[in-house]
C-alpha cells in the first residue's frame, strides 16, 4: 500500500517513468516528451473516460444514498455496505472494486497531467483557492447551490472571475483546524494525505459532508471528466509529425502557465 504521506511530485515522477502498458497506442509510443499533443492527452482522457466508466457499472449495484431527510434505517444500511467491518464478502468485493477503480482514475490524473505538463498538486491548491472565493462559507455555510447563486456578493460569474493562473497558493498556514489524530499537528499540502485533509476540511467547514455521499460524488466526477474532455474535444488528432502543433505553445487554455 502506499504511504499516503507520499508527496505528489514524488508520485507523479514514478508514474512518468513507469514503462506504458501494452496497450498504448503506437502514436502514444512515438510521442516525444519535449512534443507534447494534443492527440496524446485526448487518448489519455478517453482512457479516464473508460476507468470513471467502470466505476459507474459498479455503483449500479452499491445502496442508493440516503436522502437528508431519510430515516435511520435507510441511513445504516448506507454506511454498513461502506464500513470496513462488514460482513457480506460480496460487499468486500464490491468495495475494493471501487478502491481499484478510484486508484485507477487517480493514477490516470497524473498520467494526463503528465502529457500536458501540468503539476497536479499546484493545480488542486489553486482549486481549493478559487473554490474559496466562489463559495464563501458565511453565505454557502449548509447550502447546495451552484456558486452563481452567490455572483452578485462574490463578482465570480460563468465567464468572469474563474482563471487560476495568477491565483496565490493555498498552504499549511490558511488552514487553522489540526487533525485530531495521534500525530496532531497541521498537515503538508504537498502531500496525498495533506490534501485529502484539505479538502475535507473544505467541505467540513461549509456542512457539506450530509451532501458528500458516495453516489453523489460519483456523479460529480463524471461531470468534471465532461468538462476536461470538453477542453479538448473540438481540437482535431493533430500530426505528430508537425512540431508546429506542439499545444503547449498554441493552446489558449489556462492550464498552460499552471
Amino acid at each position: 500500500m502506499a504511504d499516503p504521506r507520499t508527496s505528489f511530485a514524488s508520485l507523479q515522477q514514478q508514474i512518468a517513468s513507469t514503462p506504458k502498458s501494452n496497450n498504448t497506442r503506437d502514436d502514444d509510443r512515438q510521442c516525444s516528451s519535449v512534443s507534447t499533443t494534443v492527440a496524446s492527452a485526448r487518448n489519455e482522457i478517453f482512457r479516464l473516460g473508460a476507468y470513471a466508466g467502470s466505476m459507474c457499472t459498479s455503483f449500479l449495484s452499491v445502496p442508493n444514498d440516503r436522502s437528508n431527510s431519510s430515516n435511520a434505517s435507510s441511513n445504516d444500511a448506507s454506511n454498513s455496505f461502506w464500513a470496513a467491518s462488514s460482513s457480506s464478502s460480496s460487499s468486500s468485493q464490491l468495495r475494493d472494486e471501487v478502491a481499484t477503480q478510484l486508484g485507477m482514475i487517480f493514477i490516470q490524473l497524473f498520467t494526463i497531467c503528465n502529457v500536458c505538463d501540468i503539476d497536479l498538486c499546484t493545480s488542486v491548491l489553486k482549486k481549493v483557492e478559487l473554490n474559496g472565493r466562489k463559495y464563501p462559507v458565511e453565505l454557502c455555510k449548509g447550502k447546495s447551490g451552484k456558486y452563481t447563486n452567490y455572483s452578485s456578493q462574490t463578482g465570480i460569474t460563468k465567464s468572469e472571475g474563474q482563471s487560476t493562473i495568477d491565483s496565490p497558493i493555498k498552504d499549511n498556514s490558511d488552514v487553522d483546524v489540526s487533525r485530531n489524530d495521534e500525530d496532531g499537528g497541521e498537515e503538508d499540502t504537498a502531500t496525498v494525505e495533506g490534501i485529502t485533509f484539505l479538502i475535507r476540511h473544505f467541505a467540513y467547514e461549509r456542512l457539506w459532508n450530509r451532501f458528500h455521499t458516495p453516489r453523489n460524488i460519483v456523479l460529480a466526477l463524471l461531470g468534471e471528466v465532461g468538462e476536461l474532455a470538453e477542453l479538448f474535444q473540438w481540437s482535431g488528432d493533430v500530426d505528430k509529425t508537425d512540431e508546429s502543433n506542439d499545444f503547449t505553445a498554441e493552446c489558449p487554455w489556462p492550464y498552460k502557465s499552471v
